[in-house]
């Protein structure tokens, strides 16, 4: 977010306050949350601003962007904005793969696709899951990904029928069309893509190696593979 100097003090310390607290609020630390604070109350303080209003901004805004169902990071991450509807190029359908992501209209290269953090998600161990069905947490470990990642733990949606992410659809390529952006943690049209065509990413080039899909898609997509990241017998 640049400063052209327009700003008062007032609105430059707030949107000061918003990025540090934006950046806390992706790690739940309290390491991290104690580092920041001081030093953003520290120039508050230098400013004349009561060092409280970094803490009350902060609050209300991660209050009211969790009642959204959303985070903080999409106050100020045009990527993790919703999607305007002149800005929609694939929707799931019918691939050369199997189900996958196909082009409704011509796609400019460097589009975005679709971003890869799906909203209404959330992480919690994998051990949670282990009086899940299999075709359960298949569905789940498919769509969602981020299986074991970090280790212990995996996405899950917080709202089934409504979070469906348009990320679990697209297939893997060796000669993909799209790559993962990662300035803009989504997934974009790395040459211009015609209507109908599917939208495919190289999984071993977007994973990384040892997660789930990287492993899942080196063992050819083996059906068989989701029974070994659990230990007990299915």
């Amino acid at each position: 977010m640049a400063d052209d100097g327009s700003r008062s003090p007032l609105a430059r310390v707030v949107a000061r306050a918003l990025l540090v607290l934006t950046i806390a609020s992706q790690d739940a630390e309290a390491a991290l949350l104690d580092a920041t604070l001081p030093v953003l109350q520290d120039t508050m303080r230098a400013l004349g601003v009561d060092p409280m209003v970094a803490v009350g901004f902060g609050a209300g805004a991660m209050a009211g962007s969790a009642l959204r169902g959303g985070d903080l990071l999409s106050l100020v991450d045009p990527d993790r904005k919703p999607l305007p509807l002149s800005k929609i190029y694939v929707r799931p359908g019918r691939g050369k793969f199997g189900v996958g992501l196909v082009c409704v209209r011509d796609v400019p290269q460097g589009a975005r696709i679709c971003k890869c953090y799906p909203d209404f998600s959330k992480t919690v161990s994998m051990a949670s899951l282990d009086k899940l069905e299999p075709g359960v947490r298949e569905t789940i470990h498919e769509i969602w990904d981020c299986v074991n990642y970090p280790p212990g733990k995996c996405l899950v949606p917080t709202d089934y029928e409504a979070a469906f992410p348009i990320i679990g659809f697209i297939n893997h390529s060796r000669q993909p069309n799209c790559e993962y952006d990662y300035k803009r943690n989504a997934i974009v049209a790395s040459r211009p893509l015609r209507k109908g065509e599917e939208a495919t990413v190289d999984y071993f080039m977007y994973q990384e190696e040892g997660s789930y899909t990287w492993e899942h898609a080196a063992t050819g997509f083996s059906p068989d593979y989701i029974k070994t990241v659990y230990s007990q017998k299915l």
